[in-house]
């Protein structure tokens, strides 16, 4: 679980480029305070990338082993509902790039955090009695478990990217050249 949990890259290399963009992604929220909803989007969605990234990290997956007690399964899940969190900012923010004006009514905005909220909590369901044998459940042979899992895990990358794809298109079709 460790090659599929921890990255390669030293951590001298990647240290200081992920504190570089932790630093940028937080200085242009709380500072430049753009408060544009697609900026706002592209913000979140970058924030959950970044984290991700974060929790690769060797030095990382220690401290929080020894602060909070957990271990690689339980990374490797705070992975996974970050990048279904980051797949909910992709679709929003395609969502709200559609849109021209930038904005989505207050439903869908609703509607796509309550989804994603609710995929989490499933994918702790379906990973927790995985949790004391120290398996990851890809590793699982024959387990309607590692289905369920990277189903959940991709379901909102799907509509995320026909938003985008479908966007990209239709502004394709309407460009002059």
């Amino acid at each position: 679980m460790v090659d599929q949990t921890t990255t390669v890259v030293p951590t001298s290399v990647i240290g200081p480029v992920l504190a570089a963009v932790v630093a940028l992604i937080a200085y242009r929220m709380l500072i430049i305070r753009d408060r544009r909803p697609t900026t706002t989007a592209a913000h979140w969605y970058a924030a959950f990338i970044v984290l991700y990234a974060v929790l690769r990290v060797p030095e990382v997956q220690h401290w929080l082993d020894e602060l909070f007690g957990l271990d690689l399964s339980d990374v490797r899940l705070l992975g996974a509902m970050l990048q279904v969190c980051s797949a909910s900012a992709l679709l929003l923010l395609g969502l709200r790039w559609r849109s021209r004006s930038g904005l989505t009514a207050r439903w869908v905005w609703l509607a796509i955090a309550t989804g994603c909220a609710a995929i989490c909590v499933v994918l702790i369901a379906v990973n927790e009695p995985l949790r004391s044998t120290g398996l990851a459940v890809e590793q699982l042979s024959s387990s309607w478990r590692t289905g369920a899992y990277l189903t959940l895990h991709s379901f909102m990358f799907i509509p995320a990217e026909l938003v985008i794809v479908v966007t990209l298109w239709q502004m394709a079709k309407s460009a002059t050249c």
